[in-house]
């Protein structure tokens, strides 16, 4: 006797499912402007130059270090594909290696503060004063606890 195969069925194959995004759980952490007592999320706006038109919103988990944040920020604008990306700005938590060396490997221009404990930031300004002709774009204190 010889085995019968059984046949498929015909049929359209299905679209893969998207997985619906996860929400951002809100945490307790260190709030700037001095909340610490109410759960927050990270946000992270990406915007057109000429204008300020939002681009991308990226939106994390509460007490996201935005060191961590700032490398996907420019990876998530990248992969959108769009002409004319040309730099980011951000605070001086996007100044650590990972960040940096992304800009430098997809040439990304950064605009950051530098911290006080850099030895980059302490030679730049023993040497800025000596060339005398630059101007003073804003000068403000440190915080003091």
């Amino acid at each position: 006797m010889v085995p019968r195969r059984r046949r498929r069925a015909q049929t359209a194959r299905r679209p893969k499912r998207q997985r619906a995004p996860v929400p951002p759980r809100p945490a307790y952490g260190h709030s700037k402007d001095g909340h610490d007592d109410l759960k927050q999320v990270l946000l992270s706006l990406g915007v057109s130059s000429d204008g300020g038109l939002p681009l991308r919103l990226g939106v994390r988990d509460g007490n996201t270090s935005e060191s961590t944040e700032t490398p996907v920020a420019i990876e998530e604008c990248l992969a959108l594909g769009l002409a004319g990306v040309r730099g980011i700005v951000a605070e001086s938590k996007a100044y650590c290696k990972r960040t940096l060396g992304l800009c430098l490997e997809k040439r990304v221009g950064l605009i950051t503060l530098v911290p006080r404990t850099c030895a980059g930031r302490q030679e730049l300004e023993a040497w800025g004063p000596q060339q005398g002709a630059w101007p003073l774009l804003l000068e403000k204190p440190g915080r003091t606890r």
